[in-house]
């Protein structure tokens, strides 16, 4: 899921309000330190950088999201790099459903 989040910030002495998009990422389940619900927000600007970072440094990987065809590895690779290294999500292929 996705939010928004508003900041303020002072900009050249001047006190401005911000909108950030931030994607929403949610443990589905209790494992490696994560409780089931706990919630984390990136911001798009992370997850901007980390896809330019990651395009650079893997071409395999510039080709798919090119064709719109990135791995579940691959969003794991950008969760990982957008988090700081925070999060390492254990993703799979296996849709979830949810009521």
């Amino acid at each position: 899921t996705s939010c928004i989040r508003r900041y303020t910030v002072n900009r050249d002495g001047v006190m401005t309000d911000v909108i950030c998009p931030m994607v929403v990422v949610r443990a589905m389940s209790g494992r490696y330190g994560y409780h089931v619900g706990q919630e984390w927000r990136i911001s798009s600007l992370d997850l901007e950088r980390a896809i330019v970072k990651l395009r650079h440094e893997d071409k395999a990987f510039a080709q798919r999201l090119a064709a719109e065809s990135i791995t579940h590895e691959d969003v794991e690779q950008l969760v990982i790099i957008a988090s700081h290294g925070v999060l390492k999500p254990d993703l799979t292929d296996t849709p979830i459903y949810m009521k």
